[in-house]
């Protein structure tokens, strides 16, 4: 046996997949073309049965979800932009021009802190603590219609 120590094999496994790295993506590539409707169906078989399976992409998704709200904060700057509270917890995201229901529509969460992201602290976005965005949202009067 080339490798009795446990240590050594596992050192030249890395060392190997690092350098054959592309060609094992490749057949995997490939692997995945020539039997997707199999891994599909397994998939959704998993889902359907498993509640764990659901449970643990729950809870992953709540952590990125969690994972991206701070990287909006961040970038946003952390506090309220009108009166400074700095509390992450009441801090809201506010769409300066208004309009936020519609532009949110047909987007999710993680979708909505990407969009947040991508353009730059206070061209269309600001940071609000809860009452300083109601108060906002009367000033302008941006509350919804009601139905008749």
């Amino acid at each position: 046996m080339p490798f009795a120590d446990t240590a050594k094999r596992r050192q030249y496994s890395r060392e190997w997949r690092a350098k054959h790295t592309e060609s094992l993506n490749q057949s995997k590539r490939e692997y995945y073309a020539a039997n997707r409707d199999r891994i599909l169906e397994s998939r959704k078989q998993r889902w359907q049965t498993s509640p764990a399976v659901r449970i643990a992409h729950r809870a992953h998704c709540q952590k990125y979800n969690q994972t991206l709200r701070q990287a909006v904060l961040q970038h946003l700057g952390e506090v309220c932009a009108r009166c400074g509270h700095a509390d992450e917890r009441a801090l809201q995201i506010d769409h300066i021009n208004g309009g936020g229901r519609l532009d949110r529509q047909g987007l999710s969460t993680q979708q909505f802190y990407k969009q947040v992201l991508q353009g730059r602290p206070g061209d269309k976005y600001q940071l609000l603590c809860a009452n300083c965005n109601v108060v906002k949202k009367r000033e302008n009067q941006e509350t919804r219609k009601a139905v008749a």
